[in-house]
């Protein structure tokens, strides 16, 4: 038989180079040539040079628990606030007869056996996994719970879930250990201990590296930080280390950059054999437990139900990525307390995942792609280089003694914030795609504890993309929506692009936008009662035909509101001296254009 497109000819690396820049027209093909997410730079696939590389970890299987060896179904989790024990065992059991696999109790403490009782009642912990994130009550909650299973008669055995215990991480974001430093490791101590006799399968220590996501760190950096605390563990909790193993979980965030999240889920499974075999341990003998959940940084005030789209496409990740358990945070938790519908629309999230989409059936479903595998690579070698960097400088507490970490979150976030505010990274019903009239109530107001100790360090602030472009949104609209006209004149092609791409924008801040007639001349649509009426006016033309518009402004009816140009003319610093308030163009820092716009249209 013939072999296929035999009749034509081989074609090498430098002929496609050389017909890409003939077509495309362009002087250089370099920035075609790799994809960059954050400081990643994974180039175009070519077969010879630059096949995906071995992982560093020898028939290491990356991409999920050995539980779940043959394919990769993952426990259904739903968090359940606390504030209202009865509320919470009725929402535990809903959730569970609903299909949900585990439990997640957040929020107030569990004081008392009574109190975990009414919690618990008609829930089966053999069947479900029950974890408690309560705080600093998680450790004598572990003891509570022992002594529930025992009144029940269960058997230790099967019982699985967790108790919250992160002193370490909790340093980063409180600037103080609940108790001293050696007090509160001690009490890990004996958590893990006690679970390792009583409870061999639950997890007392369960670093949570989802704050690092939400305050703005980068991928290389989450997976670093979260490795330099389960090291520090290893370290203060003494010699054997195949207890505290044993003890370990890891929560992670799920983030909106899609195919470096799988990424990055796939690699701290290879980090963390790395890890172990420094510890003299063997990864699949002792697996990491890997727990997901929808990133809160992500989330929106505005349009709220585009987070439903943002948390199925983060929770394909966190499954693509191997997770073994996941949670989806309803759309509105943000900004009020959660109803029923909203719990439901989050859990049915997952079972549309798992029971239509069938992500369950394959075993780790992103291998063998070229990105996901190169992404991994390289994900695992600069958080492993960075997880050095900071060994290096005596570990985990040592480099946020110092500032160091701080300081690494914060290039990252400056980074992340000048995307957002030049929406080089674009925040769908916020940043773009606005909808002008949408409204929202606040309900929910994160409050700083007053009992809280007083940090000893610089603490890492919480991050969220949507807050900057939201709270001019908040101030622009507070009495209702203010309104711009768009001047229209010149070059129809250049016109109504502008036009299109102004009132888009202006969207951001709550502006409702109306349009002058082309036929009118400019002088006669400023004179039209909606331009009257306005707030901001935009012109909008082609860059040669502002000048000429500007000074006809000037002198024969130059309006008393700021005056905008849709465009980046050459000529910006004379048509500024004339009186131009400012320019909007793509890729323009469009915080910076609010923040001057609030101080004349918001006195």
């Amino acid at each position: 038989m013939k072999p296929l497109f035999s009749e034509f000819s081989a074609t090498n690396f430098d002929q496609w180079k050389a017909r890409l820049l003939q077509d495309l027209k362009v002087d250089s093909v370099d920035k075609y040539l790799s994809t960059r997410i954050e400081e990643l730079e994974t180039p175009v696939y070519l077969e010879q040079e630059n096949a995906p590389q071995s992982h560093p970890v020898s028939g290491m299987r990356i991409a999920h628990h050995p539980e779940f060896a043959f394919a990769n179904d993952w426990e259904i989790c739903v968090d359940v606030d606390t504030a209202d024990l009865v509320q919470a065992n009725k929402q535990a059991l809903k959730a569970l007869e609903s299909g949900s696999t585990a439990v997640r109790f957040t929020g107030h403490e569990i004081s008392n056996q009574e109190e975990l009782i009414l919690t618990l009642r008609n829930i089966l912990p053999e069947i479900a996994r029950i974890h408690f994130d309560c705080g600093e009550a998680s450790a004598s909650l572990l003891f509570l719970y022992q002594d529930e299973i025992a009144r029940r008669k269960l058997d230790p055995l099967r019982i699985q879930g967790s108790v919250s215990l992160d002193p370490l991480g909790d340093f980063a974001f409180t600037g103080a250990f609940p108790y001293s430093r050696e007090e509160s490791i001690q009490l890990v101590q004996v958590a893990r201990d006690f679970a390792a006799l009583n409870m061999p399968l639950f997890k007392t220590i369960s670093v949570d590296a989802t704050r690092w996501y939400n305050s703005g760190a980068s991928a290389v950096q989450e997976l670093a930080f979260a490795l330099s605390t389960l090291n520090e563990y290893f370290i203060e909790l003494g010699e054997d280390k195949e207890k505290t193993a044993r003890s370990m979980q890891l929560r992670m965030a799920s983030g909106s950059e899609y195919f470096q999240q799988i990424a990055k889920f796939r690699s701290i499974r290879l980090l963390w054999a790395m890890l172990l075999e420094g510890h003299n341990l063997d990864a699949n003998d002792l697996p990491l437990w890997l727990c997901t959940e929808t990133a809160q940084r992500t989330k929106t005030l505005y349009d709220p139900y585009n987070n439903l789209l943002r948390a199925t496409t983060e929770s394909m990740a966190a499954i693509l990525g191997g997770t073994d358990e996941h949670v989806v945070h309803p759309h509105d938790s943000l900004f009020r307390k959660s109803d029923d519908a909203s719990r439901r629309h989050a859990l049915n999230i997952q079972h549309l995942l798992h029971d239509e989409s069938s992500l369950d059936k394959v075993s780790d479903p992103a291998a063998g792609s070229y990105l996901i595998e190169q992404l991994t690579l390289e994900l695992t070698q600069k958080a492993w280089a960075l997880f050095l960097q900071l060994e290096a400088k005596g570990g985990f507490v040592a480099s946020l003694r110092s500032g160091y970490i701080q300081d690494q979150v914060l290039t990252a976030r400056v980074g992340l914030e000048n995307a957002i505010r030049t929406r080089n990274r674009s925040i769908v019903g916020v940043s773009s795609f606005a909808a002008p009239q949408a409204k929202v109530k606040m309900e929910i107001q994160q409050q700083r504890d007053p009992l809280a100790k007083l940090p000893e360090i610089r603490i890492v602030e919480p991050f969220r993309d949507a807050a900057m472009f939201e709270s001019f949104r908040q101030a622009f609209t507070l009495d209702g929506n203010p309104t711009a006209f768009l001047a229209v004149f010149g070059d129809p092609a250049k016109r109504s692009a502008r036009a299109g791409f102004a009132r888009e924008f202006l969207s951001i801040a709550g502006f409702i936008s109306s349009t002058g007639d082309a036929q009118v001349a400019l002088l006669d649509q400023m004179h039209a009662e909606s331009a009257k009426q306005a707030r901001v006016l935009v012109l909008c033309a082609a860059d040669e035909d502002y000048l000429a518009a500007v000074e006809l402004l000037l002198q024969n009816a130059w309006p008393e509101v700021p005056i905008l140009i849709a465009g980046n003319p050459s000529n910006k610093n004379q048509l500024s001296e004339l009186g131009i308030h400012d320019f909007i163009y793509i890729g323009c820092d469009a915080a910076a254009v609010f923040g001057r716009l609030s101080e004349e249209v918001l006195l």
